[in-house]
């Protein structure tokens, strides 16, 4: 099996406040394969997290990034996920990120 495809669920700039979190996706995905954040921010605590449903089993995964990061997740198709957020901060978190689904 190959993955021989990709698009961009998220591409751009965001800014969020302390200890919050930002949805750079929220969709139904119609194939197998995995996402890849990408990120630069101001916070060390910067993480990605993907949250999806197949059948009636619920998924829900997260990684850190810090300031500068790459994170990989395998998904099923579904409703799927994919925020970026911060903890533990006290000013706000500025950043860009890049979303990539490969199926």
């Amino acid at each position: 099996v190959q993955l021989g495809d990709s698009g961009i669920l998220y591409q751009d700039s965001f800014t969020q406040d302390a200890n919050s979190t930002t949805v750079l996706f929220d969709s139904a995905i119609q194939y197998t394969g995995y996402v890849v954040i990408q990120e630069l921010s101001s916070a060390s605590s910067t993480y990605a997290q993907v949250i999806y449903t197949y059948g009636n089993y619920n998924f829900n995964y997260n990684q850190t990034l810090g300031t500068s990061g790459t994170a990989l997740f395998p998904v099923l198709p579904g409703p799927l996920q994919v925020i970026i957020g911060n903890q533990n901060e006290t000013s706000t978190n500025t950043g860009n990120a890049t979303a990539t689904f490969y199926y």
